[in-house]
């Protein structure tokens, strides 16, 4: 058993909790900055900023098939920005999602398919907001062999500027990080516009264009035991924040968030509210 399992297999109490938490913290400032260090040392690392680089688009899914069939993929293949591909991390879904995928978009989009059977934390409707895609989300940047990396969640629209002109915002300012706004609808057709985070400059998690010299830089499945900041996102964002990376904020919309069917809010009130729906979604 590797560290890793093993860590996942102690009992969610305050104290071990607190352990982790704070093991995990000194380990990932330690790992982050080598990480960033090493990445610009590579030799690989000038040609991101060359003229038209690759972008790999990854989206973490579990039996979102629907959403990703209307919302994501399309999305993406409107892009103006046209140098990319496309990876979907099937994490053990049973709609038929890989099936469903090559139907719809044949070659333009790869699947990977990862198992669902290991325990990973406690089935708890609100740890599947914190942590849900984390592990998908690993064996995507594992995966990536790309010049730069962008992330989109199934259930999410980018608007057709969104990779063009934060690619172009990177590379003009010789960033490594890159985000933007983006609009969240309510179900009432209501739009709120989201900006970036006062402390790291760093917008939602859909807007995100990064160096793939950071992908080592990867989430952090033991985020729900931390006392705050326990979003496996903004965990992220903040250790990004830390380790020194150009970070830049790009003051444009270019994503679209809604409530999925069904469903009154977006984010953690959807999970609070209807917390055994999901607690039986996503039970091994």
């Amino acid at each position: 058993m590797s560290l890793e399992q093993f860590t996942r297999k102690l009992p969610d109490n305050p104290f071990v909790n607190y352990l982790i938490s704070t093991i995990l913290y000194i380990y990932f400032r330690i790992h982050d900055k080598l990480v960033l260090r090493q990445a610009r040392k590579h030799h690989s690392y000038k040609l991101a900023y060359r003229k038209n680089p690759n972008i790999l688009i990854y989206i973490p899914t579990f039996n979102r098939s629907e959403y990703l069939i209307e919302r994501s993929i399309p999305s993406v293949l409107a892009q103006t920005y046209k140098n990319i591909s496309i990876l979907v991390v099937d994490d053990g879904s049973t709609d038929g999602t890989k099936e469903l995928i090559n139907q719809h978009f044949g070659d333009k989009v790869k699947v990977i398919t990862n198992q669902r059977k290991r325990y990973r934390y406690p089935n708890k409707s609100i740890y599947h907001w914190y942590c849900g895609p984390t592990e998908a989300a690993n064996v995507a940047l594992k995966a990536c062999n790309s010049d730069w990396i962008a992330r989109i969640d199934d259930d999410d629209e980018w608007l057709p500027n969104h990779l063009e002109d934060n690619l172009n915002f990177a590379i003009k300012n010789k960033l490594e990080f890159v985000s933007s706004k983006y609009n969240a609808i309510d179900i009432n057709g209501k739009s709120q516009t989201i900006s970036a985070d006062c402390v790291t400059n760093i917008g939602g998690t859909q807007t995100w264009l990064y160096h793939s010299g950071l992908r080592e830089i990867q989430y952090n499945m033991h985020t729900w035991r931390k006392k705050w900041n326990k979003m496996n996102d903004t965990d992220l964002q903040n250790r990004i924040y830390l380790s020194g990376v150009r970070i830049g904020f790009n003051e444009i919309i270019t994503c679209i968030i809604r409530p999925r069917k069904d469903e009154k809010y977006i984010g953690s009130k959807a999970y609070i509210e209807n917390s055994s729906k999901y607690e039986d979604f996503y039970k091994i």
